[in-house]
């Protein structure tokens, strides 16, 4: 094995550490933002999620610069299985990043701005608990896992994508689980329910 390959192979998993990491970090983000009860309790998770979301393009553009030297390096076909399901997940990645992460973000960020530092709204509790977000912020933990379970065993396309699927569906499922939990209301709230 040359020094550059391995030059490249130590990047092109660094760039794969770095999207995990930002995906775990939009994990706990979110966690701690559905659990705020107050916008100023929310406003420093919120913030981390919007400069940690930044981290997703240069990951995705390390992993495609650094696979493609990976590739011709070693001569693996571009046609092989686990190199296609690998495009397939960072094109994945990508699209429900910018369509649906990017979008919920920027909604989200909008309304605590807008509800500033009291107690949260409905819509915000709301938003911190729609089931779409949180299957797509964990499904998406666990389709890179299902890309890195690729890039070890090397199988087909069918193989590629399956292994692909169960790791986005078993993520995805827990996703449903949080977003199904009943979320603890304000104190203002909670006392509001209280019969006089």
């Amino acid at each position: 094995m040359s020094t550059s390959y391995q030059i490249g192979l130590f990047l092109h998993i660094s760039f794969l550490l770095v999207g995990f990491s930002a995906g775990t970090m939009m994990v706990v983000t979110a966690l701690k933002l559905r659990a705020a009860k107050s916008g100023a309790e929310s406003f420093p998770w919120g913030m981390l999620a919007a400069k940690t979301a930044g981290a997703f393009p240069i990951a995705v553009a390390g992993l495609l610069l650094t696979g493609a030297y990976l590739t011709h390096k070693a001569g693996w076909g571009w046609s092989s299985g686990w190199i296609v399901g690998g495009i397939i997940g960072l094109v994945i990645l990508m699209g429900q990043g910018v369509l649906i992460e990017g979008r919920h973000g920027k909604e989200l960020g909008a309304a605590l701005k807008a509800n500033g530092p009291g107690p949260l709204s409905d819509e915000i509790r709301a938003m911190t608990s729609s089931r779409l977000h949180w299957i797509v912020t964990l499904g998406a933990e666990g389709l890179v896992l299902g890309i890195i379970w690729n890039m070890l065993h090397k199988p087909d396309l069918v193989g590629a994508l399956l292994a692909m699927v169960v790791g986005y569906g078993a993520f995805a499922g827990i996703g449903v689980w949080i977003a199904a939990k009943p979320v603890e209301a304000a104190p203002e709230a909670a006392a509001a329910t209280v019969p006089q």
